[in-house]
């Protein structure tokens, strides 16, 4: 099951859907988003699911793969972000997220993996931003970069919560190559 860009996010979940909403098993690919829409996925006042996706070759400004914004909370189990890249650099706001933008969000991460993703400003393979909370499990970190945060940044009141993950081969150009 492949979904491929048929817009400016391949798949938009924006309308208030609940934790009953699962994508499951599909691979959504060359999506190409803006400043408030992610390149293969938007999540906006939504509570998805995602199981055993891959989320590849997509692009935005944020959250090149996956960007969440005011979402009660987020699952995502067994998916694969690959190859998506986050291209914002705004002076002053807190862009990137080549894998997955977190902003105003709830999110639970297990099993995940998050594979060369790039983002010119911070959190190649993960954004953590505007008071957002995520726990990750289980879930690996290899060879994303970014300007800051080559792995995972979480800023200001945000939170990320890791057990038992792997970081390993992320680079940053300015601090934080695994997790700043």
């Amino acid at each position: 099951k492949v979904v491929a860009a048929r817009g400016p996010s391949v798949v938009a979940l924006v309308t208030g859907e609940g934790s009953g909403v699962v994508l499951r098993g599909f691979t959504i690919t060359g999506g190409v988003g803006g400043a408030s829409l992610g390149g293969g996925v938007t999540c906006a006042g939504s509570s998805p699911q995602l199981i055993d996706c891959v989320i590849e070759s997509n692009s935005a400004e944020r959250g090149g793969g996956l960007l969440c914004s005011s979402v009660t909370e987020i699952v995502l189990l067994g998916c694969v972000f690959r190859n998506n890249v986050a291209t914002g650099a705004s002076p002053d706001f807190p862009d990137g997220g080549g894998g997955v933008c977190l902003r105003d969000s709830l999110a639970l991460l297990d099993e995940c993996t998050f594979e060369d993703n790039v983002a010119s400003k911070y959190g190649g393979g993960l954004l953590v931003t505007y008071d957002s909370h995520v726990q990750i499990m289980r879930t690996s970190f290899v060879g994303n970069a970014a300007g800051g945060g080559g792995a995972v940044l979480a800023d200001g009141a945000s939170q990320a919560v890791f057990k038992r993950c792997l970081v390993v081969s992320n680079l940053a150009s300015e601090h934080g190559g695994g997790v700043s």
